[in-house]
């Protein structure tokens, strides 16, 4: 898969230094559905992008704040 491909949970998990298995241990999710978010076969609940933000350290993944529009 070429790099500008990726998506951004696996941009954001990839640059966190953390192999799959590691985020789906910390996220609390098996690694099948660390997968299929990054494939985009799947779409992660709000609760699990927030916990994406915090265990990545990747704020761009977290939505806008009530009353913002995305840039």
């Amino acid at each position: 898969m070429a790099a500008d491909a990726r998506n951004i949970y696996q941009q954001a998990r990839l640059a966190s230094g953390m192999t799959g298995e590691q985020a789906a241990d910390l996220l609390r999710v098996d690694v099948a559905t660390v997968r299929r978010w990054e494939a985009g076969t799947l779409t992660p609940p709000n609760k699990r992008v927030a916990d994406m933000v915090a265990v990545y350290d990747a704020p761009s993944l977290a939505p806008p704040a009530a009353g913002q529009r995305g840039a």
